[in-house]
């Protein structure tokens, strides 16, 4: 069987190693077959995913000649290769052979189980990807869908975080989910989960200063304030909301390094002082999923995807979920 790689260098690997691909151009067809494995592509769908507005007259001629390299190396290798039928060319690739294909599947699954089962798919998900997608083709259509397969992969990645704060790992997600709100540091979701881990290793001082960075970035660079969800997961933390505890069905595994101090971390007074409710790190008498700020379409932390996505773009999937945690 021969495995396809999108996500990152565009590869293949047969039983007895990697298969030759060819030039980059050639490579690109074979990307362009594989986005939707098993549906006829015309030659001019071909040229335009190919070479675009750039395509010289010699582009028809040239695909062609890609077209059958492909067929004899992939057929030599023992994999599906391209065919010619009505309506086009088509590649039969098996859809889980697929590191993109495999990969939305997996994030299907994981969005739907619970508990163990939905880690290790998120974790095999997540584990797919080697690098931005199509890397290294000069393609302005592969372009344009790698910006659309970056929006999907931090979606995935932000509901990874959810099922974690609920599972109470919050010490273990900390260094990840810091390094992604700089990254992204407009997104009020993953801001709002960053806060809430923070939070519950004790550091509520830290979570409060976050909020205020983002505010400040938002009204510099978008002239905005922070949404609804997350002032009111500020004031939440604020007043040391019980339900921001971690939740009563995980707290007895979580490992306590000190009373009061999960992570065995710098607990600041705000956290430790006396209250009328609980440290962050102690189980409450009951607890309710909440919700934490979610991105849409128009939201400051919405994420930017290419205005052509609907025409250059056909299989992209927005999906921006709301994540209790």
């Amino acid at each position: 069987m021969v495995r396809f790689q999108l996500l990152g260098h565009v590869s293949a690997r047969s039983e007895h190693g990697p298969v030759p691909l060819g030039t980059a151009r050639q490579r690109a067809v074979l990307a362009a077959l594989l986005i939707e494995p098993g549906v006829p592509l015309s030659s001019d769908q071909l040229v335009e995913r190919v070479w675009g507005t750039t395509a010289p007259r010699s582009a028809r001629q040239t695909l062609h000649s890609y077209i059958s390299r492909l067929r004899s190396v992939l057929g030599d290798a023992g994999g599906p290769a391209p065919t010619r039928r009505s309506g086009g060319y088509v590649l039969d690739a098996d859809a889980a052979a697929v590191d993109l294909h495999r990969f939305r599947a997996l994030v299907t699954q994981a969005r739907s189980a619970d508990g163990d089962t939905a880690g290790s798919l998120w974790q095999d998900a997540m584990a797919l990807w080697r690098g931005a997608p199509f890397a290294g083709l000069d393609s302005d259509w592969l372009h344009c869908l790698a910006v659309t397969l970056a929006a999907e992969r931090q979606a995935a990645r932000l509901d990874y975080y959810d099922l974690l704060l609920r599972r109470g790992e919050h010490a273990r997600l900390l260094p990840e989910v810091t390094a992604d709100a700089e990254a992204h540091s407009l997104d009020e979701r993953l801001a709002g989960q960053l806060m809430v881990a923070l939070y519950r290793c004790g550091r509520q001082s830290d979570a409060l200063a976050h909020f205020r960075l983002v505010q400040e970035r938002l009204a510099d660079e978008l002239g905005s304030d922070p949404g609804s969800a997350l002032r009111d997961l500020h004031q939440r933390i604020l007043r040391h909301d019980p339900e921001l505890a971690v939740p009563v069905a995980v707290s007895a595994t979580v490992s306590m390094a000190a009373p009061g101090n999960p992570t065995g971390s710098h607990t600041d007074g705000a956290a430790d002082s006396t209250s009328a409710s609980e440290p962050p790190g102690r189980a409450r008498p009951s607890h309710r999923p909440a919700q934490l700020p979610s991105t849409s379409p128009g939201s400051p932390g919405a994420t930017a995807t290419c205005g052509a996505s609907t025409r250059c773009c056909p299989t992209s999937r927005t999906t921006r979920r709301p994540g209790p945690w």
